[in-house]
Order: structure tokens, then C-alpha cells, then sequence
């Protein structure tokens, strides 16, 4: 069946499906990048600005993604912020589509008004809802400046509401998203923590392969 004549249930089911899980087997554990970012969605800093958007920035495959995830599940926030939504928008992005997939995972009781509005009643929707509320919205791998232009309306962020996390191998578009928000640039891997991540992967395909192809002793 073609995207074009998915039904709504299909369609509703392909909106819900996340991307915001942690894989833990072959992660190098950062906890001061994630503790940074923690604080800064936070504003508890004595000494830092307060933000509402936080960008984690590098080029890809350095691991931007894995630590959003990481911030996104950590037990503080949790506690913190009153809904959350995750959605990657890549190069490849509809303006009702990136609405759709954001309100689905805050009132997923609206479902079927979600599915059948058009675009100008969801963002409606998505800034009525956002009002008075602290969300974390997670914007996964943009990478344009248009991207965040046809949300930024439907978003009200603030110092202490509604937060953004973002990722981007693009410093411009993370400017252009917030110029006062806090940019943090992931570095390249240390020697020690290759090492380490080789060790990770070894240890886990290990396992895996040990999983499927078990040996038995008689």
C-alpha cells in the first residue's frame, strides 16, 4: 500500500513510533555532557543564562542523537516537565506532519482530531496546548532553518515552560533556532573512550552471538 492511501489507524501508528529509546550496549557513557544539558533545561545554574532551547551540535555520527536520547530519559526531567514529545525531522519534512507527530505524543486522547485537522488547526491546537504547560520537545537531526520557521509559531517556549532540545550538524540552524539558547558542541572521541566503545561493542555482539548460537555441555 502507498504512504498516500495508508489508512488513519495505519497512519496513526506510523505518528506514535518513537525513535527516543536508549541503546545502552554500545554507548560510551557521557555523564558531563549529560548532566550540562540536564542543567540547562533545568535553569538551576547559579551562574549560566536561563534557556528554553538547548542544541547539541556535530556532525554526523558523533553521537548527538544518543545523548538526546540520554537528556530526554534522565529521572529529573521526568519529574520536571509536564509532557514530552520526540520527533526527528531530517531533511525530508512536512510542516503538518512535524505537528501531527508532536501533538500525537502529548494528547494522544485527541487522536482522531489530530488525524482529520488541517494544518493551520494544529498548530492551533499545538500552542493552545503548550500554553502554561512545561513540555521537552526533542527536534532530532534538523537540518534546515525552515524546519524550526514553520513551528516556531505553534511553540511557546520559554525560560520556564516549554523547553526545546534539538539536534543539528548545522551551528547556523541552531543560531537561527534560539542566537541566546545554549549550543553544545560534541567533540570527537578521546583515544580512551574508542578503546572503550570498542570494548562495549565486542562485549555485546559477544553476548548477542552467545544468545542465539547457545552452547549446551552433555
Amino acid at each position: 500500500m502507498e504512504e498516500g492511501t495508508l489508512s488513519a489507524p495505519t497512519r496513526l501508528q506510523q505518528l506514535r513510533h518513537t525513535y527516543s529509546f536508549v541503546a545502552e550496549e554500545d554507548v560510551v557513557e557521557l555523564p558531563n555532557d549529560v548532566q550540562v544539558l540536564v542543567k540547562y533545561l533545568l535553569n538551576v545554574g547559579e551562574t549560566e543564562p536561563k534557556i528554553s532551547v538547548a542544541s547539541i551540535v556535530g556532525m554526523g555520527g558523533i553521537g548527538k542523537t544518543t545523548l538526546a536520547r540520554k537528556v530526554y530519559h534522565h529521572e529529573t526531567l521526568k519529574h520536571y516537565f509536564e509532557g514530552f514529545a520526540w520527533v526527528c525531522v531530517s531533511q525530508q519534512w512536512q510542516p503538518k506532519d512535524l505537528l501531527q507527530r508532536i501533538l500525537v505524543k502529548l494528547i494522544s486522547e485527541q487522536s482522531n482530531q489530530i488525524m482529520t485537522s488541517k494544518e493551520d488547526t494544529l498548530a492551533r491546537l499545538l500552542q493552545q496546548h503548550l500554553q502554561n504547560r512545561r513540555c521537552l520537545i526533542v527536534l532530532d537531526d534538523i537540518w534546515s532553518t525552515e524546519a524550526w520557521d514553520c513551528l516556531k509559531d505553534a511553540i511557546p517556549v520559554s525560560e520556564h515552560g516549554t523547553k526545546i532540545l534539538l539536534t543539528t550538524r548545522n551551528r547556523d540552524v541552531a543560531a537561527h533556532v534560539d542566537p541566546n539558547g545554549y549550543h553544545h558542541q560534541l567533540h570527537f572521541l578521546t583515544e580512551e573512550e574508542s578503546w572503550e566503545l570498542l570494548r562495549k561493542k565486542s562485549l555485546w555482539e559477544s553476548n548477542a552471538a552467545g544468545k542465539m548460537f547457545p552452547l549446551y555441555s552433555h
